[in-house]
């Protein structure tokens, strides 16, 4: 007897329906029915920016579209203090100076003026209360700053007495050198600063040289620098400058030479004077790189590296070509809450270093509420693109020539 044939039942469809599209639609772009409709320059009330290709960006767009669409496109930045900017700043300061011929007087004179200048300007904006207008206290801000001041002098004084640049051996052709071009069918201009352009006497090479300081172990960022995009960028940007600059210098781009420093947790103590301060200081980076260069010692805990990393590889890979695309369209795309998404995992992106994303304010307001309040409240406004090493936040000054 044929066996009787038992219908499947067709697998189950899920199908939208229109309140549940609805609904997802308005979790998207941020549910007020306020700005629908509505430009993103309408509801800010700023200009919006075409930014330049920078590593910073495209890094900053590679962790959270809406980031950069914050940061890049609107020009917005955050009021609060930001301890490892400022002494990243103050040491790149100094140092600089060092470099130009300034004595070491002269230029801890010139960075205790610009500290003066951002403790004026916290505060003008501080309340009878002493609150600041974005909440925090005065009063623990600038000491906050006063601290992160110190130990930036103390870095940028010890690196310079311990690996100067040897100029018996190195010709030092530029000194923060700002370079823009533009590449191929790129819209977008490429603008980088090379903190020195080095060439050696002997060989006549010419190198990069870029100093960071970092709060992770040097090392560990040296591991990801070989494979960064920032590097490449560099060598883009200077072998463009050299081939097409009449007045560039002769020589063969070999390479560039980062130099990263760790800050130190270290303070300056009430009674202390500068002097001791920095020998304290100084104390702490040679024990520690005594320790680790000894034999049966770790290098991975070095505070102090520097470290070079010759090009060898082709100048624009496959690889290189689809990030700056990425970044042609970012910079051209009309920027739109839908067209610039939060991250995927917000647990990682908006909390880092067990901090809050500076942005958080906006994400968590309506945007009707942006141009009035939120804006004004929080953030600064930059109304032009410019490279970062000229975003100097609160330390925004022309370092004298």
């Amino acid at each position: 007897m044929p066996k009787r044939k038992t219908k499947v039942p067709p697998a189950p469809v899920c199908r939208a329906t229109e309140p549940t599209r609805i609904l997802f639609w308005s979790q998207c772009v941020g549910a007020p029915t306020t700005h629908r409709g509505k430009k993103l320059s309408e509801l800010t009330g700023l200009p919006v920016l075409r930014p330049s290709i920078r590593s910073s960006a495209i890094g900053l767009a590679s962790e959270c579209y809406r980031k950069y669409l914050y940061r890049y496109r609107l020009g917005l930045e955050s009021k609060y203090y930001d301890s490892a900017l400022t002494i990243g700043k103050v040491y790149h300061s100094i140092r600089a100076l060092l470099r130009k011929g300034k004595s070491e007087s002269d230029a801890l004179h010139i960075a205790a003026h610009l500290l003066g200048e951002w403790q004026q300007r916290t505060l003008d904006a501080t309340d009878k209360f002493g609150m600041t207008s974005w909440g925090q206290d005065s009063s623990q801000v600038i000491e906050k700053g006063n601290k992160d001041w110190q130990i930036a002098r103390a870095m940028a004084l010890w690196a310079h007495h311990r690996n100067p640049i040897r100029e018996d051996e190195y010709e030092i052709l530029g000194i923060e050198k700002l370079i823009e071009i533009y590449y191929q069918t790129i819209r977008t201009p490429i603008r980088i600063r090379v903190d020195l352009l080095l060439r050696n006497r002997e060989t006549g090479e010419l190198w990069i040289y870029d100093e960071k300081t970092c709060s992770d172990p040097p090392m560990q960022i040296m591991a990801g620098l070989k494979f960064a995009l920032q590097p490449k960028l560099y060598r883009l940007a200077v072998e463009a400058w050299l081939q097409n600059d009449p007045s560039a210098p002769e020589g063969k781009l070999t390479g560039v030479c980062h130099d990263l420093i760790q800050k130190l947790t270290i303070r300056q103590k009430q009674k202390e004077s500068l002097e001791e301060y920095i020998d304290r200081v100084s104390q702490e980076y040679d024990s520690n790189l005594a320790a680790c260069t000894a034999p049966g010692g770790n290098l991975k805990e070095l505070k102090y590296v520097r470290s070079t990393i010759r090009y060898n590889a082709a100048l624009v890979d496959e690889e290189m070509l689809l990030q700056l695309r990425q970044a042609d369209r970012m910079a051209y795309t009309t920027p739109s809450l839908s067209q610039y998404p939060r991250a995927v995992n917000p647990l990682i992106t908006c909390v880092q270093h067990k901090k809050l994303c500076p942005y958080m304010a906006l994400c968590e307001s309506n945007p009707a509420r942006w141009k009035e309040e939120i804006i004004p409240l929080y953030y600064k406004v930059r109304s032009r693109d410019i490279a970062d090493e000229e975003d100097q936040n609160e330390w925004d000054r022309s370092i004298p020539a």
